[in-house]
């Protein structure tokens, strides 16, 4: 029995050694995906029920993510043509004894889902729970396959040094040519060659969360670079320091421009404020005469309210008024010409009466 357990002991001590041999020296500068969670993306997806939740918490800067009765995998909407690359983020589990959903004494437990396959349903999974322990799973097919072990043969688990209860926890994960290497918290952790383990290259594939019951976790980040080489969907715009100080000189000009046709603008609409606001008080000197004004005939308004045939009848009267006065007009007419008439005769009498009375004074005269 002590010869197997030793045997058991060495086999996976040379494991350990040469796994760890193999080094990625690679330099992953190219940053191809950097979320900080400030704002919303819809390359993290929301969703929210009685089992379930992804969240962002904006004015914390991260993303949210919870469970409850049943295990919770959420993929990125993101695609990736990655085969070599780093991925980094920083995680945080819920502190156990600050939550009363757990019925348990099972960890909470939180994976990355990394590079999978829907069609075949291949990926890996790195998981790391509340107990400081972490495994590597390679799904195929609906079957999961445990590609990391310890001496107390504890489904895949192995208790980690590095790995902090409580408290954020750094996770970096670097591939190349099937290689993996793991780090936490700044510390190399392990490293895998897939090709060992008789796996063939994973396809780019999705990545993603992985979490296991009454789990909840917050991400502060989520960084994904590769090499300067890599021309692919997902490059970023680079930009050389000549470019990039032409691009400035350009901005500033854009912005002062920009200032300058909105104060212009400012200035013409504080213009028209002033236009509008005059003609508002012109406006208003006017609907406070038209008021002044039709205060007077407020003593008609009972009578208007009060007799629906006023105006009918007003206007009747003010109809025979009318004609009255042209009857009167043309019989004074008729009257003033009578006298005149009779002025007219008079004095044609009087001068009649004149020329006899000298006709009688010049015979008088004569004899």
């Amino acid at each position: 029995m002590n010869f197997v357990k030793t045997f058991l002991f060495l086999t996976i001590s040379c494991n350990i050694v040469l796994s760890q041999s193999y080094q990625i020296k690679d330099i992953f500068s190219q940053y191809v995906l950097r979320e900080d969670f400030n704002v919303e993306n819809k390359i993290f997806p929301i969703e929210q029920n009685e089992n379930q939740f992804a969240v962002f918490l904006q004015s914390e800067g991260q993303y949210f993510i919870g469970s409850m009765e049943s295990n919770f995998n959420l993929i990125l909407n993101w695609e990736n043509d990655l085969k070599d690359y780093e991925f980094k983020t920083a995680i945080t589990l819920s502190p156990e004894e600050k939550i009363n959903l757990f019925q348990t004494e099972s960890p909470q437990k939180f994976g990355i889902i990394i590079q999978y396959n829907p069609d075949n349903q291949e990926g890996l999974i790195f998981e790391t729970n509340s107990s400081k322990k972490y495994r590597l799973i390679h799904m195929k097919d609906g079957r999961n396959k445990n590609l990391t072990f310890s001496s107390s043969n504890e489904d895949g688990w192995v208790k980690s040094n590095y790995l902090r209860k409580n408290e954020k926890n750094e996770i970096l994960i670097k591939t190349k040519e099937n290689h993996f290497e793991f780090f936490i918290n700044g510390q190399f952790e392990f490293t895998i060659n897939l090709n060992k383990k008789n796996i063939t290259p994973l396809s780019p594939g999705r990545f993603g969360f992985s979490l296991g019951t009454h789990t909840k976790v917050k991400i502060d980040y989520l960084y994904i670079a590769t090499s300067d080489a890599y021309t692919g969907i997902n490059q970023q715009v680079r930009l050389t320091n000549e470019e990039s100080k032409k691009l400035i000189q350009e901005n500033e000009k854009l912005q002062q421009k920009l200032i300058s046709h909105t104060t212009k603008k400012e200035v013409e609409l504080n213009n028209v404020i002033q236009l509008l606001e005059s003609e508002l008080k012109n406006i208003n000197i006017i609907n406070d005469s038209l008021r002044i004004e039709n205060s007077k005939f407020e003593p008609f308004k009972d009578i208007m309210d009060s007799s629906t045939d006023f105006l009918y009848t007003l206007s009747k009267n003010l109809k025979e008024e009318i004609q009255n006065n042209r009857v009167l007009k043309n019989e004074k007419k008729i009257l003033l010409d009578s006298i005149q008439t009779l002025i007219n005769n008079q004095e044609i009498f009087k001068l009649e009466y004149l020329n006899t009375l000298i006709t009688i004074e010049k015979k008088d005269t004569i004899d």
